[in-house]
């Protein structure tokens, strides 16, 4: 009788191991619906089977406990960049935003906490399990042999290329880690200029909007917006539909409308912000090309703001968070400083006059209020290029329905448009948001026409948020171009 609890504590950490590694290939699958690509692929059989092996000839808790906890952050560490358009190595050097503002990452960290001890319990219930069992030896080929047929049960054997092989074999890290080192090694070395691709984005040029728009000096005063996780709905008539409710804004606008010509186009995307921030003043197509700018001096083939100031222009780049964000090669204010902007203007230059905005993680006053302080600037100018990078609609967002000037309007697209966003009302509160600071720079221009003659306003990347980013194009951005008639 002494022998069944032994099996059955066999059986027991067999099942718990199994519904782990289910649980991770939903987590995997889910993942791919709403990012449309294979980002890492584990097996965690294999992970499992090399830790009890261990298991079985030291017999040692803390090994057995490390190695699961290793294996789970390494995994961690290479889904969530990617995830998030970042490259691994680039991803983990912005960890200096916790010490900026710890206070506004509280529960990611709580969540992570709970994380680790969730799995510590787990691992702590699978190493008493295995010490009932850790005296017989051959409880780890039958290990080895169950866990094949429940994989092939699972995942069946798949053919590709003449060849067959075995999910329970599966990838593994080194592949995902291997090609982000030689990209993060690459980009401080060289540039590559901006390109879409047909075949991989649905546009072609190699042009950036704003380098294709505004890079000659055929008007003294341009003003460029790049749009925080604004991104283009994967059903091109939804995005239509949201493009026509910004255009119908447009055209109530009489001074607005009569003025400037209402332009709109898409264009593909190629990383996060730092890459959308290289792509429009640089026509660079990546982060690995911002960092070779920035970090190594290496001149791209397109300076928009260099142009600018050879040209007399007064150039003015405004943030509506902290010059401590942004990469970590340099922050906010190193790049600005990097491409010579004559004004610079940040959170802790309108902290004292704006209020500080609460809808997401960062520290920051609203969009709006940084474009005012930009358009009160560039009124004292007769040449200017001006640049406003936004941040209130960043992941995680939470629209503060306090903040919205005409609640009638907002209640009244959420009843048309809330089925554009399968029924997802945060979605729909983050293009909202958008939508209201797009509004409030066609009211601020209403009010004085001379105030710039070309305007665009782009987006910078999709929305990665978890929840809806299955809503949206993987490749593209919209954008909205204004010009004086």
């Amino acid at each position: 009788m002494k022998r069944y609890p032994q099996f059955f504590s066999f059986f027991l950490v067999l099942f718990l191991q199994l519904l782990f590694e289910q649980s991770i290939r939903y987590f995997e699958q889910s993942i791919r619906q709403v990012s449309g690509s294979v980002l890492i692929d584990v097996n965690w059989s294999v992970v499992f089977l090399f830790n009890i092996t261990l298991f079985f000839f030291i017999r040692k808790k803390i090994p057995f406990y490390l190695f699961q906890f290793i294996s789970v952050i390494l995994y961690i560490t290479l889904i969530v960049p990617h995830y998030y358009y970042f490259n691994i190595f680039s991803f983990v050097k912005r960890i200096n935003y916790l010490f900026i503002s710890p206070e506004k990452f509280l529960i990611p960290i709580v969540f992570s906490l709970v994380g680790v001890l969730f799995l510590w319990m787990f691992f702590w219930i699978q190493h008493k399990l295995l010490k009932q069992i850790s005296r017989k030896f051959y409880f780890l080929p039958i290990f080895v042999l169950m866990l094949i047929l429940f994989e092939l049960t699972f995942s069946p054997i798949q053919i590709k290329k003449n060849r067959f092989t075995l999910s329970y074999v599966g990838g593994n890290f080194i592949t995902a880690i291997k090609y982000d080192y030689i990209k993060y090694q690459k980009g401080g070395r060289e540039i590559e200029n901006y390109r879409c691709e047909e075949s991989l984005d649905g546009v072609k040029n190699d042009l950036s909007p704003t380098i294709s728009y505004m890079n000659n000096n055929n008007e003294n005063k341009d003003f460029l917006v790049l749009m925080e996780s604004w991104g283009e709905m994967k059903n091109s008539e939804d995005q239509i539909k949201l493009m026509k409710r910004i255009e119908s804004s447009f055209f109530t606008y009489k001074n607005l409308s009569s003025s400037f010509k209402f332009i709109t186009g898409n264009t593909c995307f190629h990383g996060n912000t730092s890459s959308a921030e290289g792509r429009e003043l640089l026509n660079m197509n990546n982060e690995e090309s911002y960092r070779a700018f920035l970090n190594r001096g290496i001149s791209p083939e397109y300076n928009i703001v260099e142009s600018k100031i050879d040209h007399g222009y007064h150039t003015i780049a405004g943030f509506s968070a902290s010059k401590k964000y942004g990469s970590n090669y340099s922050n906010a204010e190193g790049f600005r400083n990097a491409l010579n902007f004559d004004s610079k203007i940040y959170y802790e230059d309108l902290k004292g006059s704006y209020e500080t905005n609460d809808e997401n993680n960062y520290i920051a006053v609203h969009d709006e209020s940084l474009i005012d302080s930009i358009l009160i600037e560039s009124k004292l100018y007769h040449k200017v290029f001006a640049y406003a990078l936004t941040i209130n609609t960043h992941t995680p967002f939470v629209l503060n329905k306090n903040n919205i000037k005409n609640l009638e309007t907002y209640t009244t697209y959420k009843k048309d448009l809330l089925h554009i966003f399968d029924q997802n009302e945060q979605a729909f509160d983050q293009f909202y948001r958008i939508y209201s600071i797009i509004d409030h720079v066609f009211q601020r221009i209403n009010q004085d026409q001379d105030l710039f003659d070309r305007i665009l306003i782009i987006g910078d990347h999709v929305n990665p948020d978890f929840n809806s980013r299955s809503l949206y194009n993987k490749t593209l951005v919209p954008y909205i171009y204004l010009e004086k008639r």
